[in-house]
């Protein structure tokens, strides 16, 4: 706690009493700005986080508002930094281990976090990723917080596996994409959950894959459009098909479930920044307003 510091005695004051509240953000790419709005309304209806978790892009947003104290101004400077970074652009690398080489990222968050460490942000963070070398999901809460949230975000086949402790570790939405099991660990009362993972049904009119080359070819000449995704998008959006079961289920158990709608950016689109974070607002507005009033433990 910090001297003087009324929403540190809050929070304080809320987990003696079992009355913490705590956010759990899920991953979802570039999509992850619409947390930075979701979160700010959430706040201006008096709602405070005691815990946060994310997987991903959650990892990234959540320990990035806690690291800035929750300061929007400065998060959407954040935002910004990771916008015009284009994280995923011009990042190629000899297709060995991934695709890309994750410099840009790890660049961007050492910018972002610096030293710190995750036990050392006043709200308890965590995030959590899969432990390649043991098949198994890895909740980080202590360590060096660029680190830590590195191997939260490492799509496998896209960015290299982080390692720590001699584990390789990669993104953990190939187990859990919105880590609301991790926050059961903690002694919060009321868990939200943001989810970003909402997604259209995809509908293709082929009867079989067309070869690399009759793809290339329509990309040079332009004659046909074949309604594919990449091999990026098809690399992320698998990795997160076991974990929306795992969702699912997780439902029940929060006070406040958030399924943003965001299925016309890109998963990797890092320029609609701003709309996003205002979609993220706006969606989460409308949701408390039309969430029932006994359901509104805030209040």
């Amino acid at each position: 706690m910090r001297k003087n510091n009324a929403a540190d005695t809050r929070r304080f004051c809320r987990i003696v009493t079992h009355q913490a509240i705590g956010l759990v953000l899920g991953g979802g790419g570039a999509r992850g700005f619409a947390h930075v709005g979701a979160t700010r309304a959430l706040l201006e209806q008096g709602v405070e986080f005691d815990f946060i978790g994310g997987t991903s892009a959650g990892a990234v947003y959540g320990a990035g508002l806690s690291f800035l104290d929750f300061d929007f101004e400065k998060s959407t400077a954040m935002c910004r930094l990771a916008a015009d970074s284009k994280l995923t652009s011009n990042d190629l690398t000899l297709p060995i281990v991934s695709l890309m080489s994750g410099k840009k990222i790890r660049k961007f968050l050492d910018s972002m976090f610096g030293d710190s460490h995750l036990e050392d942000l006043w709200v308890n963070t965590y995030c959590v990723s899969a432990n390649f070398s043991s098949a198994s999901l890895k909740i980080h809460d202590r360590g060096l917080t660029q680190l830590q949230v590195a191997a939260s975000m490492a799509i496998p086949g896209v960015f290299p596996p982080v390692i720590i402790n001699k584990h390789l570790h990669i993104d953990g939405g190939v187990i859990d994409n919105l880590p609301v099991e991790a926050m059961y660990k903690k002694p919060v009362r009321h868990i939200i959950a943001v989810s970003l993972s909402a997604e259209a049904t995809t509908m293709v009119d082929l009867h079989e894959i067309p070869s690399s080359w009759q793809l290339f070819w329509s990309r040079i000449t332009n004659t046909t459009t074949y309604q594919l995704p990449g091999i990026s998008s098809i690399l992320v959006n698998s990795i997160t098909i076991n974990s929306r079961h795992r969702q699912e289920n997780s439902k029940p158990n929060v006070s406040l479930f958030l399924e943003l709608d965001l299925k016309e950016y890109k998963f990797l689109d890092w320029t609609n920044w701003q709309q996003l974070i205002e979609k993220g607002y706006q969606q989460t507005k409308q949701k408390l307003t039309d969430t029932t009033q006994e359901m509104q433990f805030w209040k």
